[in-house]
C-alpha cells in the first residue's frame, strides 16, 4: 500500500496523520511489488495448483473514475465506526450513488489514526482515531484483478458514520478470445529468473513464497486484462510480496 504523511508540529509533540488511499495488497505497510533481477534464493512453500488449459481475455472498452472529499476530510472524530459497520455504510454509500459494480470484493479494512509523539524521546504518547479505511478490488469469474491500475474503489468513514473521502477506478470489459495459460511450474521457474511483470529497483536475497494464484493484470495504459500467476510471500526481513507473473503461454 502506499502511505502519505501530514506533519503537524506543537509544543514538544509531534502530531503523524497517516492516511492510506491508494489500491492495496496488504495491511501492514511494509509492501514490496516487484523486482529487476534474479533472486538468490526462492523458497516455495505451498503446492503449486493446477493450471487450466486456456482463460479468455479481457478487452477494456471504457473506464469510469469518480471521487468526493467533505470538508471533513482531515477531522479529528475521537471515535470511529466499528471495522464491520463501516463496511455497511460505505457500501451503503455506493449503492446511494448508484455505484456499486459488480464484482467488487474487500482488500482492506484498518483504521487510520492520528499519532502524537514527543520529538525528544520518539515515544507514542497517543493514538487517536481519524477514520476507518477501506479499499475494494475487482474479482472477474472468481479470478483477483490486480496491478498498478487495478480497478480499485477506496472510502474513508468518519467519526459521525459520516463518509469523508471516496474515489472510483473501474473498467467496463467485454471478453475476447481465450488464450493459452502457461502451467504454474513454468511460471515458478520465470518468477526465479526475475521475469515478472511487476518492476522494482530492489532486489530481495530470500524470496518465501505462501500462496500462488491466477488473476489478471492491470497495468499502465493496457488495453487487455493479462492473465497473471500471482505469488505472495516475503524476503528476508519479513516485508510482504506479491509477484506477478505473465500467464500467457
Amino acid at each position: 500500500m502506499y502511505r502519505s504523511l501530514k506533519l503537524v508540529f506543537v509544543v514538544g509533540t509531534l502530531l503523524i496523520f497517516t492516511m492510506f488511499l491508494s489500491h492495496a495488497i496488504t495491511q501492514d505497510g511494509k509492501i514490496i511489488t516487484g523486482t529487476k533481477g534474479s533472486f538468490s534464493e526462492v523458497k516455495l512453500n505451498v503446492a503449486l495448483p493446477e493450471s487450466p488449459e486456456k482463460l479468455p481475455l479481457y478487452r477494456i472498452v471504457d473506464v469510469e473514475r469518480d471521487s468526493y472529499a467533505s470538508k471533513d476530510f482531515m477531522k479529528l472524530s475521537g471515535s470511529v465506526p466499528s471495522e464491520e459497520e463501516s463496511r455497511r455504510l460505505a457500501l451503503e454509500f455506493l449503492e446511494k450513488r448508484g455505484q456499486l459494480p459488480d464484482g467488487l470484493t474487500p482488500k482492506v479494512v484498518e483504521v487510520v489514526k492520528l499519532r502524537e509523539v514527543n520529538v525528544k524521546t520518539n515515544d507514542t504518547l497517543q493514538e487517536l482515531p481519524v477514520a476507518v479505511n477501506l479499499i475494494f478490488g475487482k474479482v472477474v469469474n472468481g479470478y483477483p484483478v490486480t496491478g498498478p491500475k487495478a480497478d480499485r474503489i477506496a472510502i474513508l468513514v468518519g467519526g459521525k458514520g459520516n463518509i469523508t473521502y471516496y474515489s472510483k477506478l473501474w473498467y467496463e470489459i467485454e471478453r475476447n478470445n481465450d488464450t493459452a495459460i502457461l502451467p504454474a511450474e513454468n511460471a515458478f521457474e520465470k518468477l526465479k529468473r526475475g521475469e515478472v511483470l511487476n518492476r522494482m529497483k530492489a532486489v530481495p536475497k530470500t524470496l518465501k513464497i505462501s500462496e500462488v494464484k491466477l488473476g489478471y493484470y492491470v497495468g499502465k495504459d493496457q488495453k487487455y486484462y493479462i492473465p497473471a500467476w500471482l505469488f505472495y510471500g516475503e524476503d528476508e526481513i519479513g516485508n510482504r510480496i506479491v509477484l506477478m507473473v505473465d500467464a500467457r503461454r
